[in-house]
């Protein structure tokens, strides 16, 4: 049978992710509260997941203060804007058959993270390459430190790659017209999950139509695939905000300049300081460029854009020419928008796999190669799995906050605090972002009905702001005259 012959013939491969998926396990109920940290982006995904469950709405407990923009009602918590659905529809079906829960989290990443290793394994099987390459690819993709920590984080990125290799899998290795507006519906999907930029890739995509002369039906059905995920999406966002294409790069496109309410002024704010926009954009695109390595050992990268223009085979050209066209529209874009290396991860795998293509042919200079950073991948995933178990630690010493928090506060009204998405999803209280700028409080204050200021375990500033809380502190006190210090050092202030 064609199953048995590849697994058979892939079984070290196999035996890798086996392990790997023993070791998460075990490592998953030890430590089920690892995703837990104050400012983490997965509470917010796991709010809107347990709220689909119990509203049947894609709405969100944490709210940005962007959000107070647009006129919501207050019978439920605000409908997300900024998020995609894609990752937490995926939670919310874990949280449907294992119960709402930080493991249900975990374990929904750590399910991604194993099936993206395997569909590496079949879209690598397509490809003539040495069987020897194709295990150290996939080796050091899933031990790849950011993987790991993204994983064991709870974050969307074993999903997103997990889609995004789907979306490969069928457009390389397409044989009928299905295949092609499948590869088409899985980059839909991935765009649903990281967000609309992703929808870039149909340039590297249009390219290898071009070079191997695909006919425009088969282009046709791509394109259906992609759009039809998306276009319940966009009138959604159009009914909410008037603009189809709102999205979280909107939003931080001006670096969380101006978070106004209620008006967005990102765009009126930029053409005020042109130049020094630019000159900005242009400081964030350094950074990026300097660090792009890092999304994988920094000395991968150089050996694999040597390789792409390289002499090969005819169908690992396509591969490399795809590569290297999403990394360079990608990283600019990135570059601009927000300078976080991670948002490039799922193109790892290609630096990974040519790096060690263009290195297999010397010999002893390839064995140190790969032993030397197996031993470093393996350190730094040492590292993060502590830190994971420190995390699992700290979430023990906030829990009882959360249930007092709970007691004092009403459901109806807002609570502002620097770890919104987690205080939401813990105490199903609406929460709004600190806002950027101090003088914008008093104004907030007029217009929403804001119960309370929570400042978790002493730690106020975000990277945003442009004040320290005692800047604010005696708007506060006079705003919220009870205050309440907890056990583990957080501070809630409530009006009397």
């Amino acid at each position: 049978m064609p199953m048995i012959e590849f697994l058979k013939k892939n079984k070290i491969s196999f035996l890798i992710i086996f392990l790997i998926f023993i070791f998460g396990i075990i490592f998953i109920n030890k430590y089920p509260h690892s995703i837990f940290h104050p400012t983490s982006d997965t509470y917010e995904y796991a709010d809107i997941a347990r709220n689909l469950l119990k509203y049947k709405k894609f709405v969100v407990h944490n709210v940005y203060s962007l959000q107070l923009a647009f006129d919501f009602s207050r019978k439920t918590p605000p409908p997300s804007i900024l998020r995609m659905p894609m990752y937490p529809i995926a939670i919310s079906f874990f949280f449907k058959i294992f119960g709402i829960s930080d493991k249900s989290i975990l374990l929904c990443s750590f399910t991604f993270y194993i099936l993206s290793g395997i569909l590496l394994i079949i879209f690598l099987g397509k490809f003539n390459i040495d069987e020897k390459i194709k295990i150290l690819t996939l080796l050091f993709f899933i031990l790849n430190p950011i993987f790991v920590n993204l994983t064991f984080r709870g974050l969307s990125e074993s999903f997103a790659v997990f889609l995004f290799l789907l979306f490969l899998i069928f457009l390389f290795h397409a044989r009928t017209f299905s295949d092609f507006f499948i590869s088409g519906l899985f980059l839909g999907l991935f765009t649903l999950t990281r967000y609309y930029i992703s929808l870039l890739f149909l340039i590297p995509v249009s390219y290898c139509f071009y070079k191997k002369e695909t006919p425009k039906r088969e282009i046709f059905l791509f394109l259906i695939g992609v759009f039809l995920p998306l276009l319940p999406w966009f009138f959604r966002m159009y009914k909410i905000t008037g603009n189809p294409f709102f999205s979280l790069a909107f939003y931080s496109l001006d670096g969380y300049e101006r978070v106004n309410i209620p008006y967005i002024t990102s765009c009126s704010n930029i053409f005020r300081n042109f130049l020094g926009f630019i000159d900005k954009k242009l400081d964030s695109l350094m950074f990026y460029l300097k660090t792009l390595g890092n999304i994988t050992p920094f000395y991968f990268m150089p050996f694999a854009i040597i390789y792409i223009f390289s002499k090969k085979d005819e169908s690992l050209k396509n591969l490399s020419d795809f590569f290297f066209i999403s990394l360079v529209i990608f990283s600019i874009l990135y570059g601009v928008i927000n300078p976080e290396h991670r948002f490039l991860f799922y193109l790892s795998f290609f630096v990974i796999l040519f790096s060690l293509m263009f290195l297999k042919d010397y010999g002893k200079f390839f064995n140190f190669f790969v032993i030397f950073t197996l031993f470093l991948v393996i350190h730094e995933d040492r590292k993060i799995l502590r830190e994971a178990v420190k995390r699992n630690k700290n979430y023990f010493k906030s829990e009882k906050v959360f249930e007092e928090i709970k007691e004092l506060t009403k459901e109806d009204e807002f609570i502002i605090t620097n770890s919104d998405a987690l205080l939401g999803f813990y105490t199903e209280r609406s929460c709004i972002f600190p806002l950027t700028y101090k003088r914008d409080y008093e104004y907030l204050f007029k217009i929403v009905p804001v119960q309370g200021f929570f400042i978790y375990r002493g730690r106020f500033k975000l990277f945003y702001m442009k004040y320290n809380f005692k800047d604010i502190k005696k708007i506060i006190e006079k705003e919220f005259a009870f205050k309440k210090k907890f056990r583990d050092g957080s501070l809630i202030y409530l009006r009397k």
